[in-house]
């Protein structure tokens, strides 16, 4: 898709996002870059260009905010708080986002429940 009509809305919704299983302490979600060539099975994220937009999106519109003393770039979209882990956009891998809103705190806590009810 060409970045002229790409949205950061776009992206999110057709990106894919997983709950972050091993960090069910610190409940969110990711997506991946597009790393077919590697591993198809990682890819959740629409594409690379436009996995590295939308992280300049973050960089560009976002604004700081600090995680376990540690200063992040956070941008909200809709009910979201999207971020990276700082990294450049072109070696960038994964898109982190946490819930802002009610919806999106309701959606991901059930996502933690599922998750925490399926382990042994």
């Amino acid at each position: 898709m060409s970045p002229e009509k790409l949205t950061v809305k776009k992206f999110v919704a057709e990106s894919g996002w997983r709950l972050a299983k091993t960090m069910l302490d610190n409940p969110h979600q990711y997506t991946v870059r597009d790393l077919t060539n590697v591993d198809a099975r990682n890819t959740t994220a629409m594409g690379n260009s436009e996995f590295e937009w939308f992280c300049e999106q973050i960089f560009a519109h976002g604004f700081p905010g600090q995680w376990e003393g540690r200063t992040y770039t956070y941008l909200v979209v809709g009910e979201w708080f999207y971020w990276t882990m700082g990294e450049a956009p072109a070696v960038t891998t994964i898109i982190n986002r946490k819930p802002k809103g009610p919806e999106a705190i309701r959606q991901l806590s059930r996502e933690v429940e599922a998750a925490l009810a399926s382990v042994p």
